[in-house]
């Protein structure tokens, strides 16, 4: 089986060739489940990142993980020299009415890690 490295940089070749220049892995499917079938853990094998909850972003030269305060250390570990550059924790401090400040703290996280 193909290392992390090697499947983030194969997902590269591919946005090249398709003209995508970022590209968002999910660990959620399509019913927004939090404990997901095997299917659809792309998120888990695209990162090696196992916890349930967790967002991946990849750019043509910069891969970041968002979680949750209960996997900040997991995700540390399992994410230990596979090339992607941050865990960022974001949704341990908000309340489930507060989605839209989230949203846009994630989208200023990713800004952030684009920049770097």
């Amino acid at each position: 089986m193909a290392t992390v490295c090697e499947r983030i940089t194969a997902l590269r070749e591919k946005m090249k060739e398709n003209g995508i220049t970022v590209y968002v892995v999910p660990s959620t499917d399509c019913h927004e489940s939090e404990y997901v079938c095997p299917h659809y853990r792309a998120r888990a094998y695209m990162t090696g990142f196992t916890g349930s909850a967790g967002t991946a972003v990849i750019t043509m030269d910069k891969a970041g993980l968002w979680t949750d305060g209960r996997y900040f250390l997991q995700a540390a570990q399992e994410l230990s020299g596979s090339g992607i550059c941050g865990v960022a924790v974001i949704s341990a401090i908000y309340g489930a009415a507060d989605i839209r400040r989230a949203s846009e703290d994630l989208k200023a996280a990713t800004r952030e890690m684009l920049q770097a």
